[in-house]
């Protein structure tokens, strides 16, 4: 099986279990099989396990940053994760949320609407060489 017919795989399993607790970045990362099982992951912690990439194909991860504040001091966060689907037109599959439903092939167009405060997007490739240190969140 090649890399995109594991990753469809792994789309219709995301699609077909309303019953699992996830986020996008433990979404994102199952889909791309980073992680064996979709659950919640931290988002910052996620990024170092995916190298930034110019040249977007389907099957690479794109996340959205925003502002965050520490202190006084502004910060670049992730605040969302997910697969890109397909390049022509661009779709994203993505979990809308902690808890929510996956959704499939949706137009990169709506998820910019549905997440205005995103500053920037970026696309990645996983990092399947890396043992993965990732914290996960405590379900519910």
């Amino acid at each position: 099986m090649n890399r995109l017919e594991a990753i469809n795989e792994r789309v219709w399993t995301a699609e077909h279990s309303p019953d699992v607790y996830s986020n996008c970045a433990g979404t994102a990362f199952y889909i791309v099989g980073l992680t064996e099982n979709d659950r919640p992951l931290t988002m910052r912690k996620a990024l170092k396990h995916l190298d930034e990439i110019e040249d977007v194909e389907e099957g690479s991860v794109f996340v959205m940053f925003g502002e965050g504040v520490l202190g006084t001091r502004f910060l670049r966060k992730p605040i969302h994760f997910g697969v890109v689907a397909s390049l022509e037109p661009l779709k994203i599959h993505h979990r809308r949320g902690e808890g929510r439903a996956f959704e499939r092939s949706v137009p990169f167009s709506e998820v910019l609407c549905i997440y205005q405060t995103s500053r920037e997007t970026r696309f990645y490739a996983p990092v399947y060489d890396k043992e993965l240190y990732l914290d996960c969140l405590p379900e519910g």
